[in-house]
């Protein structure tokens, strides 16, 4: 049992390793921006996107904090079959509008 688990994962990290290899990704470059609070008795919405090319998948986050920083509500999902990272963000951005109703 334990070496058919082990050759499991070594066989699973060595096809992640080739995909890798094959597909490389692109990342956005860190930025130095910092969170800034809302006005107080207000809450601040962020929200974003991962999106990964080679599966057409992305993950939407958003992100609710009141004027002291304190997580009011969070949440993240997953998308399918979406075309390009301008969509995955219109998804984020519309997670966003819904989270307005928590």
């Amino acid at each position: 049992m334990d070496s058919m688990l082990s050759s499991f994962i070594l066989h699973y990290i060595q096809e992640q390793e080739s995909l890798l290899r094959s597909h490389p990704f692109t990342t956005r470059p860190v930025s130095e921006a910092r969170w800034s609070p809302p006005p107080t008795d207000q809450v601040k919405v962020n929200f974003d996107a991962s999106y990964l090319t080679i599966s057409r998948e992305s993950v939407s986050g958003v992100l609710i904090r009141d004027d002291n920083g304190l997580v009011m509500a969070a949440c993240a999902h997953p998308h399918l079959n979406v075309p390009s990272p301008e969509v995955a963000e219109a998804l984020a951005c519309d997670m966003r509008y819904r989270s307005l109703d928590l």
